[in-house]
């Protein structure tokens, strides 16, 4: 046995330094984000369903039975999505999806064809014989990432062309659309859009061959960002020694742009959720209540005991009217015992013991002698 020989070459060095101008999740437009993840999702689907025809294809070949197998006893209700129902002109839509695709590894392809945009943006024009070639060499820390799809797609090419993982479909079409949307001009990548957008739909189909042999071989994926970030991490087995940095640059620079969105994203759905505060009701002023209408069929006495007497400011109610009835507290018979004793003053011409009572006068008498003065 022979021991590999320590190599202690260090690693080139990678560009940290962002581009002047440079993007993320955040600053870049919504409408166009969110349009180049969802095409980016659509894509992976699209190629993981196709590398597992070609795992199909080759169990076949090898007389064994395929996995995700509708002709096959442990096929689900609904049966498997295939590449050949997706692409179809009248699919079958009662289907069970074995690659379920989340929606940050949708966000993390956006990242990357964003940050080629950047550089695109900064450059300004590219050359017509090799436009790729000064974007994966510029100063830049997004040049990493052209430098990683770029070593990728070259080592794993004999993988991508098998059929019907080497169907491009219309994707290169839309990519190339989607790119020209995310630059600040169409004439700084013309030429070059469409050489980025086949590159870049390479590099799904390199990731799409990882999810559909874990798909495969678990009988069901859902590609997480966790699992996406290892597939960009095992990328260092495949590209050149010189790249390996690029492939943990690269990661790094998903990881936090994915990790921004999803925080700000946290936050917005926080901030719907939080009540607004309750103001207080505003107080109606009292009204006066009204008093009763006269009724001339009625006796007033009778109506006139009917409406309570008005309060005045102070708040003192002045002592009913006679006829009144009484008030809650008087005492009938105590009223008729007062009432007897004045009758019996007035008729004895006295008064009670203890009162002094003056004489009567004679005023004939008191007239004769102012007379006779």
């Amino acid at each position: 046995m022979t021991d590999q020989r320590k190599n202690d070459t260090p690693l080139p060095a990678t560009p940290r330094k962002r581009v002047p101008g440079a993007r993320n999740l955040v600053t870049t437009g919504a409408g166009v984000r969110d349009a180049v993840a969802a095409c980016a999702g659509r894509a992976l689907t699209t190629f993981a369903l196709a590398q597992i025809a070609v795992l199909q294809a080759d169990a076949n070949n090898r007389e064994e039975l395929p996995r995700l197998d509708n002709e096959s006893d442990s096929a689900p209700a609904k049966p498997w999505q295939t590449f050949d129902n997706l692409i179809s002109d009248d699919p079958e839509k009662a289907t069970t999806a074995p690659v379920t695709i989340a929606t940050e590894v949708k966000m993390g392809c956006a990242v990357l064809l964003v940050a080629v945009a950047d550089l695109a943006n900064h450059r300004k024009k590219l050359p017509p014989a090799d436009p790729l070639g000064p974007l994966g060499q510029a100063a830049w820390r997004e040049a990493n990432v052209v430098r990683l799809m770029t070593a990728a797609t070259a080592r794993m090419r004999h993988l991508l062309r098998r059929d019907p993982l080497c169907r491009d479909l219309d994707y290169p079409m839309v990519f190339r659309q989607k790119f020209e949307a995310i630059v600040a001009s169409k004439a700084y990548v013309d030429p070059g859009a469409d050489q980025v957008a086949r590159l870049f739909v390479d590099f799904l189909k390199a990731l799409a061959w990882y999810a559909g042999v874990h798909a495969y071989e678990g009988e069901h994926l859902t590609l997480n960002a966790v699992t996406f970030y290892s597939f960009l991490a095992s990328l260092a087995a495949v590209v050149p020694e010189e790249d390996e940095p690029v492939v943990r640059d690269v990661l790094s620079l998903v990881q936090d742009q994915v990790g921004q969105w999803s925080a700000a994203r946290a936050q917005a759905a926080a901030a719907k959720k939080r009540p607004a505060p309750k103001r207080a009701p505003a107080r109606a002023a009292a009204k006066p209540k009204a008093p009763p209408k006269r009724d001339p069929a009625r006796p007033e006495a009778a109506q006139a005991a009917e409406t309570p007497p008005p309060a005045s400011k102070a708040g003192f109610t002045p002592a009913p009217m006679a006829g009144a009835p009484l008030d809650a507290g008087e005492d009938p018979e105590l009223d008729e015992e007062e009432a007897d004793e004045d009758e019996a003053v007035e008729t004895a011409g006295g008064a009670p013991a203890g009162v002094a009572v003056a004489p009567d006068l004679d005023y004939d008498a008191l007239e004769l002698e102012l007379d006779a003065y």
